[in-house]
């Protein structure tokens, strides 16, 4: 749960994270990910990439997907931050 939501400044600052780059392509290439396939796949580690993830969902650019273990991109809300 959010305390309060991100403002403009601090979500240009997580898009700006190479790594978060890195996960959102990943996402927007392949569509749906199982959350530690793709935490192996772009070579991080568990505790790195858990964080990463986690603080794109916070932030309403990733979410997970019910009752599995994937993670699908946010694209009405990461379109809508990205103009």
């Amino acid at each position: 749960m959010i305390d309060k939501e991100p403002n403009k400044t601090q979500i240009k600052e997580i898009l700006n994270n190479p790594v978060k780059q890195r996960i959102i392509r990943r996402l927007k290439a392949n569509g749906r990910s199982n959350f530690s396939r793709l935490i192996k796949d772009l070579s991080l580690s568990a505790r790195d990439g858990v964080a990463h993830i986690v603080e794109l969902k916070n932030i309403g650019i990733v979410y997970y997907v019910k009752n599995s273990s994937l993670i699908e991109l946010n694209l009405e809300f990461l379109n809508s931050i990205e103009k």
